[in-house]
């Protein structure tokens, strides 16, 4: 099985290495440097997980994911970004942000939190 991913991130270097990453270990990607595209995006399309940018021109992140909580309380949203969790964490967790990835880690981390929430989605089927 796979997921079905929405990509938000103003930088085409970080939407295009993930969406490389991810479709080839089976998920499916759509992706956008816009994230008032995204949010449009989301609005005409299901997706399993929402992985996206906190900082962005226009919105942020945080801006998206209260947008994205009113239209789903059940989408999983991964924070990728360059701030500290100890910085703004509390808000993202009041947003309901599902986790918080450093911009710099290992692309195996991300793919590993995609795995696990497929695998919580796999046995809530079964």
């Amino acid at each position: 099985m796979s997921l079905n991913v929405l990509l938000i991130d103003d930088s085409p270097i970080v939407t295009q290495i993930l969406l490389k990453q991810l479709t080839k270990v089976g998920h499916r990607v759509v992706q956008t440097n816009d994230p008032l595209d995204g949010i449009s995006i989301f609005q005409s399309q299901k997706f399993n997980v929402v992985i996206l940018d906190y900082n962005m021109p226009n919105i942020n992140g945080f801006e998206v994911t209260k947008i994205i909580r009113k239209i789903s309380k059940k989408v999983q949203i991964l924070m990728l970004t360059t701030e500290s969790l100890s910085k703004i964490g509390h808000k993202a967790r009041n947003l309901g942000i599902d986790a918080w990835i450093p911009k710099d880690c290992k692309i195996e981390v991300i793919i590993n939190a995609l795995d696990l929430i497929e695998k919580r989605r796999i046995k809530k089927w079964s």
